[in-house]
Formats: structure tokens, sequence, C-alpha cells
């Protein structure tokens, strides 16, 4: 019998991977490619992005609901609750793509191999084009983020086997609408794991769009709120009481719920600058009873722009490494603006 080398094996494993993504995408339509062409050309910077390599689909937003519960971490279990609407797609893309000829003569040095596998929300209906094309955009910049990082990496990989993770990397997009209803359109994107061949690190990546459907603009959460000082401080402070709230409530369980520790609300809440600007770049959504504040895992813009240690920062200290942050709408209640896009959840 043949003795087969670790390459020939791992060449069959990858082969039969190919064979059944190329299976896969027999049953593709030929629009969705098309239509999704925008993320394929991201990925396509590296090999072609087309039938032999990709399968697209489509499927609900509500099929969504169940990846990504964080269960006691959240008041009333809302967030990462996909909205259960049948007239959200999810747009589904797989990818196995290679960066040189396996059987090439360059492939021993620089050869890997990128899987892709990214889901996102689209709309139908009022305001449906102008959305879904800047989440399309938005998943193709984070795509081409990965890829321009992945190209300016110049490595040897003389030797390493095929089947090492220093040839191997990927991009996982989790994308889902947590709320709509007839005023507002919500959307959470983020990169459950996006890893460069030979690191050991995930890189963070997230977008997050919320829409007036009355007007079809994007607003933030400065426009949620009532001008002036005291909302800023009021979210701060909810921040760090909803912090607090689980860290202990985790404990007396025996739970790990959140990193860091118990945070002094009062000085999180009156420490820092007045600095309104901050809203503007902070990361949230909207679930059915609370709004929503997140980060990447480092924590580089909006109130939770660095803390303890990090830099000038407001609530970092509370979101690094740790699930979002919801604020339940009746507790912030005094410092929504009834007449801004808030309007849409208070008459709904």
């Amino acid at each position: 019998m043949k003795d087969f080398s670790p390459r020939d094996l791992v060449a069959g494993a990858l082969l039969i991977a190919l064979v059944v993504v190329v299976a896969v995408s027999v049953d593709s339509d030929r629009s969705a490619f098309e239509d999704e062409a925008v993320v394929l050309a991201a990925i396509s910077a590296i090999a072609p992005a087309d039938e032999k390599n990709c399968d697209v689909s489509y499927g609900l937003n509500s099929d969504a609901r169940d990846r990504r519960v964080w269960g006691d971490r959240v008041y009333g279990v809302t967030w990462g609750l996909a909205h259960d609407d049948d007239s959200i797609e999810l747009a589904v893309i797989e990818c196995a793509v290679f960066s040189h000829d396996f059987d090439g003569p360059d492939w021993d040095r620089s050869g890997r191999v990128f899987d892709f596998n990214l889901q996102y929300p689209l709309k139908s209906g009022k305001h449906a084009e102008a959305i879904n094309e800047q989440v399309r955009s938005g998943v193709a910049d984070v795509v081409s983020d990965y890829v321009s990082e992945a190209q300016s990496r110049h490595i040897d990989l003389s030797g390493v086997p095929n089947s090492s993770t220093g040839r191997e990397g990927y991009v996982n997009i989790w994308g889902f609408v947590p709320l709509m209803n007839e005023g507002v359109y919500s959307v959470y994107m983020g990169a459950i794991a996006a890893r460069q061949p030979d690191r050991n690190t995930n890189m963070g990546h997230m977008r997050v769009w919320n829409y007036d459907l009355a007007t079809g603009e994007q607003f933030f959460l400065s426009d949620l709120l009532k001008p002036g000082e005291d909302a800023y401080r009021a979210v701060i402070r909810l921040a760090a009481e909803n912090h607090n709230f689980h860290y202990l409530d985790g404990e007396a369980r025996g739970v790990h719920v959140r990193n860091c520790c118990v945070v002094d609300v009062d000085e999180y809440t009156s420490s820092e600058a007045y600095e309104p600007v901050l809203l503007r770049e902070q990361h949230f959504t909207l679930a059915a009873d609370a709004l929503v504040l997140d980060c990447t895992n480092y924590c580089t813009d909006g109130l939770s722009y660095f803390a303890d240690g990090y830099g000038p920062g407001l609530v970092s200290g509370l979101m690094r490494l740790n699930p979002p942050i919801e604020i339940p709408y009746e507790r912030l209640a005094t410092h929504l603006d009834p007449n801004g896009p808030y309007r849409h959840i208070l008459n709904n």
C-alpha cells in the first residue's frame, strides 16, 4: 500500500471540502451571486469568489435567534434575539479560497487558505435599497480590511504543515436585526471571529446601523437622547449599574458573567469630562425593551473609548471583553427625546 505524506492527506481533505462547497453551490441561484457582488468582490481580492469556491444562499432573519443568546447576562434576555419577521432576509455566504495554486511552485512558501462565513440581514419594503446597500458595503469593508492585512503579511511558510493554523485564516461575520417596527430598523453586525494565518488572536470588527424609517436616515445615540449633560451622565450611570448588577449576580450564582469587578457608580458618572461627540461614536442597537451598548473587544471609540489605564474614556472598563450592556428604556425614559427616533418605540 502506498504511504501518503501529510501534504497528500491535507490536500485530499481540502479537495473534499472544496467538492462539498461546489456541490452545495449547484443549488445557488445565479442572481444571488449578482446581488451580493459587492461582498464577493472583496473576497475575490484573494481568489475568485465564484460558484466553484462559494455558496450564496438566503434564509430568514429569525434563523439567527438561537445563534448567540447571552442568557442571564442581560436584562430580559432581549439582546441576541433576532427580530422574528419573515420580511427580513438573511444573506449567507460561505467561501473557501486559496492564496496560491495548491500544486504550484509557490504553495509551500506562501500558500494559505481562507474561509469566509458571512451572514447579514437584508430589508424589503421602505428604504430597502439604500439600507441594504449600506449593509453590504459594511460587510465588504470588514472583509477588505481583513484581506488587506493578509496581503501585507509576507511570511515564509516553508515546511509549515498544510493542516497548521499557520496556513489557515478565517472570517465569521454574524449579522441580524434585533428590532424593526414601522418607524425604526436596527442592524447589528459583528465578526465573531477573524483570524489571520500564523496568528493566535482574533481581531474585533463591528458595524451597527440604526435607521428612522420615516426619513430613511441613519441616527445616532445622541439623537435618541434629550440634549444636555444630564442625559449623557444618565447613560453612563445606568451602564455602570447594569454592569455591577450582573457581576454580583454572577458571583452569587457561581457563574462568571462579566469581567472586571464592582465599579464605583458615582465615580464613573462624574469623573470624566462631558464629551457629547462620544455619543455619536458609540456602538449601539435597539432591542424590544432596551437600548444596547456594545463595542469591539478592545473598545476603541464612543463612550467605551479606553479607560481603566487605557486612556481618557468612560465605560471601557465595563465593556472591554464583555457582553453588551442593556439599559431598559423605562429606566432611561426621562432622558429619551419623545420627539426623536425614540417616538417610534414609544408609540409601538
